[in-house]
């Protein structure tokens, strides 16, 4: 996918040169560039038709769309390691040669720290901006088209410092766009908390910034005060003298006559969002957002909907924030789907789902469109499919049909979201056939669904799946015993009242007293209390809240099974009176039969401990009690000697302990005084007296978070602990019912299990992409992304355009422009 940067010789001049001996070299004759994209940050899409001379000249989206047979389309790329500009020919999927005086060399040399590209499309005029110092470039089309065609030498490139009144702009820009109705270029000033508009000569018309304590911008006129950003600048305005402001502007987008402007601060706390109208007397209002965002990454508005439009906002911590535009509401994208009404066509809910209105899924930290843990959304764009006409081809039918937001993350996935989905019933009993249930209507702003809901086609479902979804279990849900816990069946279906958007397909257990995920460690530090009372654990490094433990579980010394888990200097030792299969212990490798015998009684038991107060990075314990009944309760078992304790246990056994009751491990401390629970120990974290619910895909979260302090604190998350009992069981994912006869003994780890099928998957791809940058739509309807994939080592990686056909959500491998 990738080709290592080049630089190509004419195989002519090479075999001309080679004769140097019969005659001369060509002086002439100069070394020929393969320029490549370096770096491609940034693109913008435009057309062209032929005019009646036969010359290819700049059209409207518009006038291209009405007659799309004669349109040709184009991409200007900006590649960010020389400032350049190169011109693709989509339908040519080629870049066009823009210099005639140096053959080969494709591309428009701008200056470095070009930063923004930005087009007026009535004119077919191009701008950019550049840093150091702030500078307007002014590019016509149709001498771009005109070059392309073979009309001068090369394209003509307008430019100017970027003036006030009082002289060159001594702050660096950042974003900038066009504005039609005011003629006027808006472009950010970071350094400086400004938006300033600019004419289409270069002079700085109005101004307005911000400080670090007030969310509304203030008007500062042509001539503002900035601080110095370029020293030695000739010419430059007077600057301030201050500190440059601790939260800027940092990313803004066009849309309805207004602009949207989001913030970002040095300490990542600013979530402000502000509209600025255009349409009269510029005026300002706060976009009120859910905090937490970190600042913004990047904005960007959708087209028009049937509920109008709505701004997409990329924040910093990685997700997506919608905004409907028509009242500036902020739509919760993962509100409860069990909460809300039935879906229809008129359903308002469809379209936005106001934040705070409904509760949200138990997993979404915020109302934004989040792909997983840790992927951090880039960039966003959308696109929209018109459902052809009547047609037999069924792969003209597909069910993507409508408009639809395209998420880019980090590492090259893209994410497909239903925004305004349109698939209409005929068409859905088209695709899949009249005895398939349609599903209801979906909602906006949310993932759309990659699972196949006919078995037929893949690729093709739709978020709500309704009666689709199945529910069976493979082989019985377990190895079923009389009386022991059992789930009921209701209708054929184990399951119900289930959370549309969290349904995966997989498989869910519940595990007797099973193992915390993650819990396993070998750094464990085992000591008692200065009164020898009880025990503590320490593991430096290890989140217990992080990992959920919770007073009452059960810490399992596992030990090691031979000299391989022992750390340096320790070796795996074992009692004879110990079972064949239970582990040993680490022991100091000289002295390991003196601390065998010594603590062989430990050696031989369950090795279990009870917690009885957890703080992030230690653990408090004492004995764990063992009794004859689950219903008992109290000191444990009564006993006399440690053979009434061996069946209690659950691989071992107990001991008697020295109370006079049964308990699953006698003290660390021999009774020779020795400390049997050496250095660094393995050991395990279990649930206690309850099932551990985990999913395939679904997976544990801790339901505990560390205070200031260090101490665990609920964060009210679903604890995966479920109780035995008789009836409903609730869960944020679905509900089920269960029965078992209280007076059966549950084994350990008994396990129930069911099947999920058929349920929710969110629809992605992955393109290749190593450094992916931009991503965005051309005029012809495809989706493009550049990347980056410069690796700043000797054998760099050049940088690719990629191409997506949205109607298959697939590269065009064709299309190969690097």
């Amino acid at each position: 996918m990738y080709s290592k940067f080049f630089r190509v010789f004419s195989l002519s001049i090479l075999a001309a040169c080679s004769l140097a001996l019969l005659g001369s070299c060509d002086d002439n004759q100069t070394e020929r560039p393969d320029r490549l994209l370096e770096r491609p940050k940034t693109a913008l899409f435009f057309c062209a038709m032929e005019n009646d001379e036969g010359e290819l000249m700049y059209a409207s989206t518009h006038e291209c769309a009405i007659d799309e047979e004669n349109a040709s389309h184009f991409a200007l790329v900006l590649s960010s390691s020389r400032g350049e500009l190169a011109l693709v020919d989509i339908d040519g999927k080629t870049i066009v040669d823009l210099d005639d005086a140096i053959t080969g060399y494709n591309h428009l040399p701008l200056v470095f720290d070009v930063e923004s590209l930005t087009l007026d499309e009535v004119s077919g005029t191009v701008f950019a901006i550049s840093r150091e110092p702030a500078t307007l470039f002014r590019i016509d089309i149709n001498d771009l088209l005109g070059r392309a065609r073979g009309v001068g030498q090369s394209v003509p490139v307008w430019r100017a410092a970027i003036t006030s009144t009082g002289g060159i702009l001594p702050v660096n820009p950042s974003e900038m766009v066009y504005h039609e109705g005011t003629d006027s270029l808006y472009a950010l000033f970071p350094r400086c908390g400004m938006v300033g508009r600019i004419s289409r000569d270069g002079t700085l018309l109005d101004s307005w910034m911000t400080g670090d304590s007030t969310d509304i911008m203030l008007n500062t006129g042509a001539d503002p005060l900035c601080p110095a950003e370029i020293p030695g600048l000739q010419g430059s305005a007077p600057v301030s003298g201050e500190e440059p402001p601790s939260r800027w502007p940092g990313t803004l987008a066009l849309g309805d006559d207004s602009l949207y402007i989001g913030y970002q601060s040095l300490d990542g706390s600013d979530d402000t969002l502000i509209r600025l109208t255009l349409d009269g007397t510029p005026m300002f209002s706060t976009v009120p957002v859910e905090e937490g965002t970190s600042g913004w990454r990047r904005l960007r508005v959708s087209p028009d909907t049937r509920w109008g439009r709505f701004l997409y906002g990329v924040t910093m911590r990685g997700d997506v924030r919608v905004v409907r535009l028509s009242d500036l509401m902020e739509c919760d994208t993962n509100a409860d789907t069990r909460l809300l009404p039935l879906l229809d066509e008129a359903s308002d809910l469809r379209s936005c789902v106001p934040n705070g209105d409904y509760a949200r899924n138990f997993r979404a930290k915020t109302p934004g469109l989040e792909t997983s843990d840790n992927r951090k959304v880039i960039d966003v764009t959308f696109f929209t499919i018109i459902a052809p006409e009547s047609t037999h081809d069924f792969r003209e039918k597909s069910s993507l049909l409508g408009t639809f937001a395209v998420l880019l993350t980090m590492d090259g996935l893209l994410f497909l979201v239903n925004l305004d989905e349109q698939f209409e019933e005929g068409i859905f009993d088209y695709r899949y056939g009249t005895d398939t249930v349609y599903p209801e209507e979906v909602l906006a702003h949310r993932f759309r669904n990659g699972v196949d809901i006919s078995g037929s086609y893949s690729f093709e479902g739709r978020p709500r799946m309704g009666d689709v979804v199945s529910y069976y279990e493979e082989g019985g849900l377990h190895y079923y015993v009389p009386g022991e816990p059992d789930v009921v069946l209701s209708d054929a279906t184990s399951l119900s009242n289930i959370e549309g958007y969290m349904a995966r397909t997989e498989t869910w257990s519940l595990t007797w007293e099973g193992n915390i995920p993650k819990s396993s460690s070998r750094s464990g530090e085992f000591s008692e209390n200065d009164d020898r009372t009880g025990f503590v654990l320490d593991d430096v490094g290890t989140s217990f809240c992080g990992l959920g433990a919770r007073v009452g579980d059960v810490v399992k010394v596992s030990g090691c099974y031979d000299d391989g888990d022992c750390p340096e200097g320790y070796e795996c030792g074992r009692t004879p009176i110990q079972t064949f299969e239970s582990n040993g212990l680490c022991f100091p490798e000289n002295s390991v039969s003196e601390y065998v015998s010594a603590c062989a009684r430990f050696l031989a038991t369950d090795r279990e401990f009870l917690v009885t107060e957890v703080s992030n990075e230690r653990l408090s314990l004492a004995y764990l009690p063992l009794y004859a009944s689950m219903d008992a309760t109290g000191l444990g078992q009564p006993c006399e000697v440690d053979s009434e304790c061996y069946a209690l246990g659950i691989e071992q056994g107990g001991i008697c302990g020295e109370d006079g009751y049964c308990v699953a491990a006698p003290s660390p401390r021999s009774g020779d005084g020795e400390w049997c629970l050496m250095g660094m120990v393995t050991y395990d974290l279990r649930v206690n007296d309850h099932f551990l619910m985990v999913g395939e895909n679904n997976s544990y979260q801790s339901p505990l978070t560390a205070d200031s302090t260090g101490m665990c604190v609920n964060s009210d998350d679903f604890d995966y602990r479920i109780p035995l009992s008789t009836g409903v069981v609730q869960t944020p994912y679905f509900d089920f019912q269960m029965t078992y006869d209280e007076g059966t003994a549950i084994p350990y780890r008994y396990e129930l299990r069911f099947d999920l099928f058929g349920g929710f998957s969110k629809y992605y791809g992955d393109i290749g992409a190593r450094l992916p940058s931009f991503i965005g739509v051309g005029t012809e309807g495809s989706i493009f992304i550049t990347d980056m994939g410069d690796t700043n080592s000797s054998a760099t990686i050049v940088g690719q355009f990629i191409r997506l056909l949205p109607e298959y959500f697939s590269i065009d491998a064709e299309f190969i422009v690097r």
